[in-house]
């Protein structure tokens, strides 16, 4: 796993802890029960089933609505980072793409469940965040 930058010492020192929760934020709208626990112990692959679930979820739900625009943004964000050099970082929220999941992966995810809930897609992997 990649190190991260800290906002409090500026090093390179900032790691996803073993274990842990992260949100998932799609077009700027928090999901009810948008929270996943993880733990990096696990199979990587269950994790990303419980992301699949979730983003299954909510765009069900989303499906649903009359006025529904394109999914143009997702975010995936956890608090729960430690950095090696001890900073307090508890109010800082990270993105974990690039560290739990690569971008490609959640673009997959995306796609194959636009697909089955007929939602229109306005996002590149660059995008996700």
């Amino acid at each position: 796993m990649k190190p991260q930058y800290c906002p409090e010492c500026f090093g390179n020192t900032l790691r996803l802890k073993k274990s842990g929760i992260f949100e998932v934020v799609i077009n700027g709208i928090p999901m009810d029960a948008g929270k996943i626990l993880y733990n990096l112990e696990k199979d990587h692959s269950e994790v990303k089933d419980d992301l699949t679930k979730k983003v299954r979820t909510f765009f069900q739900y989303y499906s649903r609505f009359s006025n529904k625009k394109p999914i143009h943004s997702i975010k995936l964000t956890s608090r729960d980072f430690v950095c090696t050099n001890g900073c307090a970082i508890a109010r800082y929220t990270f993105p974990i793409v690039g560290i739990l999941f690569t971008a490609e992966e959640v673009m997959t995810i995306l796609k194959e469940e636009a697909e089955k809930h007929p939602l229109k897609l306005e996002l590149e992997q660059k995008d996700i965040t």
